[in-house]
């Protein structure tokens, strides 16, 4: 698959459709790497061609899509024209050779993370999406309750699953369908250890998988957004999603998402070699634990995307940030606040102790602290006997608070798991979408 220059930009064409890279100057007046889809393409017109001293423009029959090409490009116009025509015949390179998993994506009843009630599936072969499937269920007996928070979020009610089988017979098929398939999801530590506290729950085999993760992809990548949700970063590479919080749909997004940074990568081969190019190791759950997905030294950064037609220059080192400002911004304060006597008891957080672990951008967790403590809470620094409630906000492991919290649950002990959005929403907070922390409730 080779690179086309056009005026202003760098064209792919694949079996995908047509990637369109804007240079750098581009990108700096707002203009984004986005996918013409194949099947929105009929062919290739010229509307004029390049001149000594004008520009040339090809029409994207179909679309209101215009490419132009400076004067002395008339060669790769030509090139272009006949490239979409191939593609729009089939014969189209393929779009990531070499590159297979299955995308996926769990929808929740309430809190805790096994209690999955909706499960989406895609297959990606050489970085096309070739066939999809979802199931809906009904959670794991014990916390198949359904939140009214969950369902605000999906619109999964309990009606709806009603006659639905139970997860423990669904996920089988699940399991076949992944086969020795690598799994990517958005903000994978949620969803594969919802598949895992869901197996123990219902005391189904642990199956042993693989795992990748693009919502730690999409932050490495260095995209220039505030938020890395999935529909942020989807709308950002012109990821097609049409119905957030459906599990295939968002399954869908979130293969797209990671076609597309290894696009802007040039990464080529298996999802590993194409993982490791973005500089991450795969994650991998087995009947024991979870271990996540870790970065790599990084090796190169890719300035503005796929390539550049305005000369930039050869990819250099990166440079890795000091370790400090990543841990500075989840930093634990010293001074507790006392927990406030005369709260609302009815208020969902009043009488719980709670710890916070992770990111909770753009709030500082003192301020979290004093906002828990006003509606009734106790603030606690860390997970001991007394937890009865972590919230996690986004990070990129698996945190010892985590962890240990994970630990009294396996002994017993009752600790509800909450995301950093649901925290947000319990305490009146509203993020706007552009300092929004990069997890939704539950985090997709």
């Amino acid at each position: 698959m080779s690179s086309i220059s056009a005026y202003g930009a760098t064209i792919e064409v694949t079996q995908a459709g047509v990637y369109i890279t804007p240079s750098r100057l581009a990108q700096a007046l707002e203009h984004v790497p986005h996918l013409v889809p194949i099947d929105r393409i009929t062919g290739a017109t010229e509307l004029s061609p390049p001149t000594a001293y004008s520009l040339g423009e090809v029409e994207l029959t179909g679309t209101t899509e215009v490419i132009r090409f400076a004067p002395g490009q008339a060669a790769n116009m030509t090139t272009l024209i006949d490239a979409v025509t191939d593609a729009v015949q089939g014969n189209a390179p393929a779009l990531v050779p070499g590159l297979h998993f299955v995308g996926v994506d769990v929808e929740t009843a309430n809190a805790d993370w096994g209690s999955i009630c909706q499960i989406g599936v895609v297959r990606v072969t050489d970085g096309m999406q070739v066939d999809s499937h979802e199931w809906l269920c009904r959670p794991p007996a014990g916390i198949d309750h359904f939140d009214e928070g969950n369902i605000r979020i999906h619109g999964i009610t309990p009606d709806m699953v009603t006659d639905a089988p139970d997860f423990a017979a669904v996920f089988p098929e699940v399991v076949a369908y992944v086969a020795d398939q690598v799994l990517v999801a958005h903000n994978a530590q949620f969803d594969l250890t919802a598949f895992s506290r869901a197996c123990h729950a219902t005391g189904t085999p642990v199956p042993h998988w693989k795992f990748a993760c693009s919502l730690a992809a999409s932050r490495a990548a260095k995209l220039g957004i505030t938020s890395h949700r999935l529909p942020v970063v989807a709308q950002h590479l012109g990821v097609e999603l049409d119905n957030h919080h459906d599990a295939v749909a968002d399954a869908r997004a979130c293969a797209g998402i990671f076609v597309q940074l290894a696009l802007r990568a040039h990464a080529t081969g298996d999802i590993e070699t194409v993982f490791t190019t973005l500089g991450f190791s795969l994650g991998d759950l087995n009947t024991e634990r979870i271990y996540p997905v870790l970065s790599n030294p990084p090796t190169v950064t890719v300035a503005g995307g796929r390539g550049h037609a305005d000369g930039a220059a050869a990819p250099t080192p990166a440079r890795s940030a000091p370790k400090s400002a990543r841990w500075a911004k989840a930093a634990t304060p010293t001074t507790i606040p006392d927990p406030n006597p005369d709260a609302d008891p009815n208020h969902p957080l009043f009488g719980h102790v709670i710890t916070l672990t992770g990111d909770f951008e753009p709030y500082d967790k003192g301020e979290l602290w004093e906002k828990m403590a006003a509606v009734g809470a106790t603030v606690a620094k860390n997970v001991t006997k007394k937890t009865t409630m972590l919230v996690m906000g986004p990070w990129d492991s698996v945190t010892s608070k985590q962890k240990r919290a994970e630990e009294l649950i396996s002994k017993g002990q009752n600790i509800e798991m909450w995301q950093s959005m649901r925290l947000f929403t319990a305490l009146g907070l509203d993020p706007t979408a552009d300092d929004a922390a990069d997890d939704d409730e539950p985090p997709f």
